[in-house]
C-alpha cells in the first residue's frame, strides 16, 4: 500500500456578523454546518481560504456572499492592482523602443509586428534582433543587454502577480494578506509567497524599469535613422 497523506475534513469560521475569518481543520464528527456554533463544513479541494474577511455566509449558513463594499479597498489589494497596470506600462515602453529601432514610417507596421507576437519573450527576442543591426558597435548595445535581462526578470514577477491567489493569513501578529501560488497545494515548492512589502518592491521595480526604458528610448530615436522616402511608381 502507497503512503497516502490524509487530511482532516476543515470549516469555516464566522463572527458574530456572519463575517468568514478563518478555515480550519476538525475531527470527522465536526465536520457539520451549525449556525450555533458560526461554522459552516467544507468540501474537499475548496478554495475557501482565499475569501476570509471577504465573503459571508447566507443567513441561515447554506452558502456564501461577497461582502462587496470592503474588496477592494485594502492597501494590498492597490498595491497589486497598481502594480498590474505598471507593467502594462512596461510593455508599451518595450513596443516604443522597437518602433524606434524600427524606424518605421507608419506606427501601424511596427505595431503589427510587435503585437503578433504573444509572448514577452518574444517581443523582446524581435527587439534584439533590430537592435543587433541598428546599434551594431556602439555602446548602447550593451545598455540594452541589461535592459533586456531586467525585463525578462521581472517579467517572472508580473507572472506571479498575475497567477498567485490572494489568501488571507493570521498570525500573533495579526491577520494580513499573502499572494501564493495555490491554494491547496501543501507541497514544499508553494512555501514560498509574496507579502504587501514584497508587493510593494516589485511595483517600484516595474516603475524604474518602465523609466529606464523609456529614457533609453530617447537616446536611441537621437541615432537611429529616419526612414527613408518611399518612391512613387512613376519615379
Amino acid at each position: 500500500m502507497g503512503n497516502h497523506i490524509r487530511h482532516k475534513p476543515e470549516v469555516a469560521i464566522f463572527n458574530g456578523n456572519r463575517v468568514l475569518i478563518a478555515v480550519k481543520e476538525v475531527e470527522p464528527e465536526d465536520h457539520v454546518t451549525d449556525p450555533a456554533r458560526r461554522q459552516m463544513a467544507l468540501p474537499p479541494g475548496h478554495d475557501v481560504h482565499m475569501m476570509i474577511r471577504k465573503y459571508k455566509a447566507s443567513p441561515d449558513f447554506d452558502y456564501l456572499e461577497p461582502i462587496w463594499e470592503i474588496m477592494s479597498t485594502d492597501a494590498f489589494t492597490l498595491l497589486h492592482v497598481a502594480a498590474l497596470s505598471t507593467w502594462q506600462a512596461v510593455e508599451d515602453a518595450i513596443f516604443e523602443l522597437f518602433s524606434a529601432m524600427l524606424g518605421a514610417r507608419d506606427a501601424s507596421i511596427s505595431s503589427a509586428l510587435f503585437y503578433s507576437a504573444d509572448h514577452l519573450s518574444y517581443k523582446l527576442s524581435m527587439t534584439d534582433a533590430i537592435s543587433a543591426v541598428v546599434l551594431a558597435g556602439s555602446s548602447h548595445l550593451l545598455e540594452w543587454d541589461k535592459l533586456k535581462e531586467r525585463s525578462r526578470k521581472r517579467s517572472h514577477d508580473r507572472n506571479r502577480l498575475a497567477h498567485f491567489n490572494t489568501i488571507w493569513v493570521s498570525d500573533d501578529t495579526g491577520t494580513y494578506k499573502l499572494l501564493r501560488q495555490a491554494i491547496n497545494d501543501r507541497s514544499e515548492r508553494n512555501k514560498s509567497a509574496i507579502d504587501q512589502q514584497q508587493l510593494e518592491d516589485i511595483w517600484r521595480s516595474f516603475c524604474l524599469l518602465c523609466a529606464d526604458i523609456r529614457a533609453f528610448t530617447c537616446k536611441i530615436r537621437e541615432i537611429s535613422p529616419s526612414p527613408s522616402p518611399r518612391k512613387s511608381p512613376s519615379q
